[in-house]
């Protein structure tokens, strides 16, 4: 029996009886360099950093399932001095940054990367907490409701997390528990509804 290669790629055949070796040349791909800091521009250690780069499929000789896009990202933490890297990024595309650490408001940036370094500085704000419950109509407490945050300073820059134009997002520790509490670190610029 023999096996094409997804879509009879190259019109490629494998069999037992005729190995197939291919060789490729995978280009090092761009570099982002970060640095995560406080409102007074301390460097922000041991900050977590989410990242989201989005590939276009076009042209590309493999089915991709309907879809256009392939969103690649991972999870990392900065150094001592505030500093992350994140390797083997496409070039000519953008980069979505997110910084978290207690004490602190998440911080956001979309980075456009055009050449092979690229740099960013994520400016993380003092947290003010809001808190509180969410009931029903007759005062029971609902689990698992979502709380709504508008961020001004992350208009325009995460427009896939916005659910209006207007720039509202959800702010990813704010559903409420078992009992309807819920607490949101918000910056100081922040309204909450």
């Amino acid at each position: 029996p023999s096996t094409r290669g997804p879509g009879g790629v190259g019109g490629l055949v494998v069999t037992p009886d005729r190995p197939l070796v291919l060789g490729f040349l995978l280009d090092p791909g761009a570099r982002l360099e970060g640095t995560v800091v406080d409102s007074r521009g301390s460097p922000v250690a041991g900050a977590r950093i989410d990242f989201e780069q989005k590939i276009p499929f076009e042209g590309m000789p493999f089915d991709v399932r309907g879809r256009d896009v392939l969103g690649v990202g991972a999870t990392l933490r900065s150094d001592p001095d505030g500093k992350f890297s994140i390797a083997g990024l496409v070039p000519d595309g953008s980069v979505l940054v997110r910084s978290a650490h207690a004490g602190f408001a998440d911080g956001v940036a979309r980075v456009a990367v055009s050449g092979p370094v690229a740099e960013v500085r994520i400016l993380m704000k003092d947290a003010s907490f809001v808190e509180g419950y969410v009931v029903d109509a007759t005062g029971r407490p609902l689990a698992g409701a979502v709380v709504m945050v508008d961020r001004p300073d992350w208009r325009g820059v995460d427009e896939e997390a916005a659910l209006t134009e207007d720039g509202v997002f959800f702010a990813a520790d704010a559903a409420t528990d078992g009992t309807g509490f819920f607490r949101v670190a918000v910056p100081s610029a922040a309204s909450i509804w």
